[in-house]
């Protein structure tokens, strides 16, 4: 039966295969179709919205059954969670569904029962895909899940290590000192054989938690920089340098080279906040990029700016201004109208930070820049703190009398833009919003 489910190549025969044989599938088989599926999800002639066919309800129904009399076991649990997830991820189904939060919440039921028996993988999906679904477990599955991680870290590869540490980060939850010290010595051991993405993710996750790694962990992590610097691609880069920034860390001489170098190389696949939150970080750490990365993070500038959200702009342009580093004629010409774009929506942060960049640089918006920032300020002045106010006033010292007053940058820091998904939710309490809907 197994072989049948996992050579099946087609979405709708594989729910015709599930229709006919639901009623003979054990664990291993639930798990394996659900599998596919998430494999499948890819294909275009996939369902828009699985979950609206009674033949995929009938295999979630069948999965929360066996998680209620206890046949599921630690591998198909964990499988069935990264295949909803990536399901989710694609977009073919959804956590408000009745039946799909149904099914989230008998396995995460099944997850207290089955969780001291999970492997380092099955812990790794498990703890990722509550993570990638946005929603927080409860405090008995999260307390089973961190003892696994201490309990598997020996065992833990790269993936696994660098998926359970951006999970964390992503739900905002800090390890237990038994869990973050596994974690730690399986860095130490992981950290030579680590990928680009294994450690961008490692080190974006412990900046995100605020967690300062101990000495050889972070020795292993750098030298896993230097090794993979010419191999990341432009989001791995982004986050590594945010990681280093956020953290304080300077880098050492050999990975500032290697990441550096990276700059002119992924320039051209850069996107907004890959942009932002490398030049943010440089600026942050005080640290002044050669000449042939400055030339591409302005072509780069000059690309992207059309696309730039209010903060990515900002942070920009406060980094431009903290390095003291005046933008070329088309990088201005581009980032000035972005700022006319995104006036409207500047918070009284972003707004600020772009004031102070133009007073620092001692330049002028032209006039109709001018106008929506000044607009900009009309609104958000309300919301404004101190600093605000402060460093949105020095940009009027240059235009009124013709000399920019000095401020210290860090006293304007911006916060880099780390990712743009929304908080966590626990789970319990999204499914209980969506009974309340569901019973009114």
């Amino acid at each position: 039966m197994n072989g049948r489910v996992s050579r099946e190549e087609d979405p709708e025969r594989l729910l015709r295969l599930v229709a006919d044989e639901i009623p003979n599938f054990n664990d291993v088989n639930v798990a394996t179709a659900f599998s596919k599926f998430s494999k499948l999800c890819r294909f275009r002639t996939f369902p828009r919205n699985i979950v609206a066919d009674d033949r995929f309800r009938g295999l979630m129904l069948r999965a929360r059954n066996m998680c209620a009399d206890g046949q599921l076991q630690a591998r198909q649990l964990s499988n069935i969670w990264h295949a909803v997830a990536k399901m989710s991820a694609a977009g073919k189904l959804t956590t408000v569904d009745v039946d799909v939060n149904d099914t989230l919440g008998a396995l995460e039921v099944a997850v207290a029962r089955v969780g001291p028996g999970m492997d380092p993988q099955a812990s790794a999906n498990t703890i990722w895909t509550f993570a990638t679904l946005g929603l927080t477990p409860g405090a008995e599955a999260w307390a089973v899940l961190d003892a696994a991680v201490v309990r598997v870290g020996p065992g833990m590869k790269e993936q696994e290590l660098s998926n359970i540490v951006w999970a964390h980060a992503t739900l905002g939850l800090e390890p237990r000192a038994e869990a973050r010290a596994a974690l730690e010595t399986a860095a130490v051991r992981l950290g030579p054989a680590m990928n680009a993405q294994a450690v961008a993710n490692t080190l974006w996750g412990v900046a995100k938690l605020g967690w300062e790694p101990g000495a050889k962990a972070w020795a292993a992590l750098e030298t896993a920089v230097v090794r993979m610097g010419p191999g990341m691609k432009p989001q791995e880069h982004s986050n590594t340098v945010w990681a280093y920034a956020t953290l304080g860390w300077e880098p050492g001489a050999e990975a500032r080279a290697a990441l550096e170098a990276a700059v002119v190389r992924v320039g051209p696949g850069m996107e907004p906040q890959d942009l932002s939150n490398t030049i943010w970080s440089y600026a942050t750490l005080g640290l002044t990029l050669g000449a042939a990365a400055r030339a591409a993070l302005e072509v780069v500038a000059v690309r992207v700016a059309p696309g730039m959200g209010p903060q990515h702009l900002a942070n920009t342009l406060w980094a431009y201004a903290t390095q003291g580093w005046e933008p070329g004629a088309e990088a201005r010409a581009a980032l000035e109208a972005a700022v006319l774009r995104v006036g409207p929506s500047m918070n009284a942060q972003a707004l600020a930070n772009t004031f102070f960049a133009y007073a620092t640089l001692r330049l002028m918006p032209e006039a109709k820049a001018w106008t929506a920032l000044e607009a900009a300020a009309a609104r958000v002045a309300p919301d404004m703190k101190p600093q605000n106010v402060a460093n949105t006033m020095l940009a009027y010292g240059p235009r009124r009398c013709g000399a920019a007053a000095v401020v210290s940058p860090a006293a304007a820091a911006p916060r880099a833009v780390s990712d743009g998904s929304a908080p966590p939710r626990p789970l319990a309490a999204h499914r209980a919003q969506l009974a309340s809907r569901t019973s009114s």
